[in-house]
């Protein structure tokens, strides 16, 4: 009588962990309130218990402003690593625009705007000691990058409503004499450098919007326009941030809203690269607003990307979602290599009990 021998042998053992483990670790990915993504991307929620405003990562660390206060996280246990409060300069009301990681990771640039636009500082907080120290005044400043050891910002710098926004180098002297990058025109949006220090930026003009770039040399020479820029990829909505990862893949949200009633309408996070163009990462209904990306790593192989949500008016969204590429990790490998070592093993105790 034929007798099977898999069931209950090491073999199937080892199966039945990876399985387990699979539906574990994919259960643990399954679900976000902030993203639904499409194609090889999974994501889940993250720092739940927050509503956080200006978001950054670097290493281990995930930096978000929420509730009035700074703090670096370890973004993978959620611990508190670093409590740096906030500079308490302004008695109205003020509200964080941007908090990014200077290169080495050792600081922080926060930005504030507040009513009127009439004191719209920015901050360099040393981790260590949590000292807030003022770099510089811009009106209605939006988002920070740095390419190399230089801050570049985009914003107003004009306490007139309705301005040409623009994107500034930033003057840390004291003097806040900023100097004029590119009149880009519409809403404010993020702007980020690739390594070759090339400037990336989504328009948001309300229609007929862009992802462009304008080169290195353009960037150093300044006074440019909109139409100097290179249009890389049309976006459907108004772009909100961009984020360039470490293979120059340039990620980018943006959303969708009706005028005059300001009803978001839709949320998406896309990815663009020059050989494929741009390809939607994953989407939201309405009521939902995509403020920040940041990336670590190269997010289509084993990087990943942390995204924030506004949520509609007074209906702040918690969290903010962590989304990558899954790949097969050492556990998984490990497992599968024992299961083809027990079936070779196998093979040749059934040889040397033929012969």
């Amino acid at each position: 009588m034929f007798r099977c021998r898999f069931f209950g042998s090491p073999i199937a053992t080892a199966v039945l962990v990876v399985a387990v483990w699979q539906t574990g670790s994919a259960r643990g990915w399954a679900q976000s309130n902030i993203i639904t993504p499409q194609g090889d991307f999974e994501a889940r929620d993250v720092f739940t218990h927050l509503d956080p405003k200006g978001m950054d990562v670097w290493g281990d660390y995930i930096a978000l402003y929420d509730s009035g206060e700074l703090k670096v996280y370890n973004r993978f246990t959620e611990d508190t690593v670093y409590d740096l409060g906030d500079p308490m300069y302004y008695s109205g009301d003020s509200y964080n625009s941007f908090v990014t990681f200077e290169p080495g990771g050792d600081a922080l640039w926060v930005g504030y705007t507040v009513g009127g636009n009439v004191d719209d500082r920015i901050y360099r907080v040393a981790l260590e000691d949590a000292t807030w120290t003022y770099k510089a005044t811009l009106p209605a400043n939006f988002d920070l990058a740095f390419r190399g050891d230089t801050p570049y910002v985009s914003g107003l710098n004009s306490t007139t409503l309705g301005g040409p926004n623009s994107i500034w180098q930033l003057d840390v002297s004291g003097d806040s004499n900023h100097t004029l990058v590119a009149d880009v025109g519409g809403f404010a949006a993020g702007l980020a450098f690739d390594a070759g220090g090339n400037l990336y930026y989504a328009t948001n003009f309300g229609a007929d919007d862009w992802l462009v770039r304008l080169s290195a040399d353009q960037v150093a020479e300044g006074g440019k326009t909109f139409d100097d820029a290179e249009l890389l990829a049309s976006i459907p909505y108004p772009g909100t941030a961009v984020n360039v990862d470490s293979a120059n893949n340039v990620v980018v949200t943006y959303n969708e809203i009706l005028y005059p009633s300001w009803h978001q309408q839709s949320s998406t996070l896309a990815l663009w690269n020059s050989g494929s163009g741009l390809s939607v990462v994953g989407d939201v209904g309405e009521n939902h607003w995509y403020t920040f990306v940041k990336s670590l790593g190269n997010v289509n192989q084993g990087g990943v990307m942390y995204l924030a949500d506004g949520g509609a008016w007074n209906a702040p969204v918690l969290g903010i979602a962590e989304i990558r590429v899954p790949e097969p990790t050492s556990l998984l490998m490990l497992l599968c290599g024992a299961v083809v070592g027990m079936m070779g093993f196998g093979r040749r105790r059934k040889r040397r009990t033929m012969e």
